[in-house]
């Protein structure tokens, strides 16, 4: 299997669009089936909010980056539906 190593987000748009309070961190990797899996991580102020398994998201690790991507903007959309509104230092206490 190639290593799709240019697949890595290399700007800003390539990278999930989060409040400017988080971070998102994602690891990729070739799995022994042909595929591409990792770890997601979404963190509010340098709080860990969320850490995903994610496997089988792609054939080439381009396809993987777009899908974790996806994964991780759906997953911000939930929370922020959940959340809006409530002070996040509250929620942390």
């Amino acid at each position: 299997m190639k290593d799709d190593t240019s697949a890595v987000p290399a700007s800003d748009e390539d990278w999930p669009k989060l409040p400017d309070n988080w971070r998102c961190s994602i690891e990729i990797d070739a799995t022994g089936d042909g595929q591409y899996g990792g770890t997601l991580e979404l963190k509010c102020d340098g709080v860990l909010k969320c850490r995903m398994a994610i496997t089988h998201i792609g054939r080439t690790k381009s396809e993987a980056y777009r899908r974790a991507k996806e994964r991780a903007e759906r997953w911000m959309a939930d929370w922020t539906s959940r959340h809006t509104g409530e002070d996040e230092t509250a929620r942390r206490a």
